[in-house]
């Protein structure tokens, strides 16, 4: 199971953070934050790829 806090750091797919915990492999995945959403539709997808990678599709169709 991976556990993470502070999951809106990992909003952007360019930073060594967010490669970093895609690398990793587990069943689960749990992503805390307090932080809001800042109404852009791209955080919610990237968010979402580290939880249940495909789920969504490809970036562009999404």
């Amino acid at each position: 199971m991976l556990i993470i806090d502070e999951a809106h750091r990992l909003k952007n797919p360019k930073t060594r953070n967010y490669q970093f915990v895609k690398q990793i492999q587990s069943t689960y995945c749990l992503l805390l934050t307090a932080t809001p959403i800042q109404n852009k539709i791209d955080e919610i997808y990237y968010l979402m790829s580290i939880v249940r990678p495909g789920l969504l599709g490809d970036k562009q169709s999404f």
